[in-house]
């Protein structure tokens, strides 16, 4: 999932910022993955670092390749997608960053989010 999801990360990191107004980041990682495990991109890019600092343009463009991405996964990706529970939550708050481990039979994800203006918003994934 990392392979196929890494490529639209990079195009949110690089123009998108977050427009989302939670405080928790457990709160963030749970929005995170009920988006993506109903393929709703959009709402997926608005967590994302980078969302609300970003052109229309960038934002649909981005959307667009995150929706490829998500279309594209094989069966047991979308299997995974769709029993992922989050498991772990380990937050550094003096750090300003958070990470929450995802986990499903004996395959793990983790979601790296960070807080910007008072936000937490996905960072890596």
């Amino acid at each position: 999932m990392k392979k196929i999801l890494l490529c639209a990360l990079a195009v949110f990191s690089l123009s998108l910022t977050s427009c989302n107004n939670q405080k928790d980041p457990e709160k963030v990682a749970q929005d995170f993955v009920e988006a993506l495990q109903k393929s709703d991109a959009e709402n997926m890019a608005k967590l994302m670092y980078g969302y609300e600092e970003a052109s229309e343009e960038n934002r649909e463009e981005g959307i667009k390749r995150l929706q490829e991405k998500i279309s594209s996964l094989d069966q047991d990706e979308k299997e995974f997608l769709e029993n992922m529970t989050i498991e772990d939550i380990n937050v550094k708050e003096e750090e300003e960053r958070a990470k929450v481990t995802l986990k499903y039979q004996d395959a793990e994800e983790t979601l790296r989010l960070r807080k910007e203006n008072g936000k937490w918003v996905i960072e890596d994934f």
